[in-house]
């Protein structure tokens, strides 16, 4: 596949196949719930619950839509781990409330679940220098909480070996790979540590029923965590 970029005032990266936008580096530190329901486009039977994000510019977050299917909408794809936004969910993980794979449902008061990622980036850009983003997520999803802070809205039976490496960025050390040796082991928990189990990433899925899954360092035979 051929990729074409574009830069518009360091701020956005442009992919005309697939579409990618890096939105700055930094992040704001004020995000707050929202309450509304929203049905996807793509998928009626599927409820998105909202979250309201307030961002300063420049954000650090890669946005990504897919050209030849506007009404599938722009997600979050990528989070900067070293960004104020991944060091303040460290800090106050309940506080803020970003997940890769939320779709983009507003911006700035403006319906974009349905736009392209050319017109978001020009919203985003022309817009002031703090940015409300409506956020929408499956209310089904499991929202996976990393050690460097990137919270990932995963669906019940996702890998948690791939989530880590392909979209939390991190690093698990692997020997054997098939859950038998330990040492990829972490702990997982609720967020009232109601629920507490050991998982080997390797081979762990992520389970159903539990909201908030928060990735712990194991205290038995794994290595922690960065």
């Amino acid at each position: 596949m051929t990729y074409i970029h574009f830069i518009v005032l360091d701020v956005i990266f442009f992919n005309i196949l697939h579409a990618h936008a890096f939105v700055g580096s930094q992040f704001a530190q004020n995000i707050s719930p929202g309450t509304r329901i929203f049905a996807s486009i793509e998928e009626p039977e599927v409820i998105l619950s909202e979250h309201v994000v307030s961002l300063r510019k420049p954000m650090g977050i890669i946005l990504e839509g897919d050209e030849s299917n506007l009404a599938a909408g722009v997600f979050v794809k990528r989070m900067d781990p070293q960004g104020q936004t991944a060091a303040a969910c460290r800090s106050d993980p309940s506080g803020f409330d970003i997940c890769i794979r939320d779709k983009v449902m507003f911006v700035n008061g403006v319906d974009v679940s349905q736009d392209s990622l050319e017109s978001i980036m020009e919203l985003i850009i022309d817009g002031p220098n703090t940015v409300e983003i409506v956020l929408g997520r499956p209310s089904d999803a499991a929202v996976v909480r990393w050690t460097n802070g990137i919270s990932i809205a995963a669906k019940p039976g996702d890998s948690f070996g791939c989530i880590a490496r392909h979209e939390a960025l991190i690093k698990i050390p692997y020997s054997c790979a098939s859950g038998a040796c330990g040492t990829c082991e972490q702990s997982i928990s609720s967020e009232d540590e109601e629920f507490r189990q050991y998982i080997r990433p390797c081979v762990a899925r992520v389970p159903g029923g539990v909201p908030i899954i928060i990735v712990n360092p194991s205290d038995r035979f794994g290595t922690p965590l960065p």
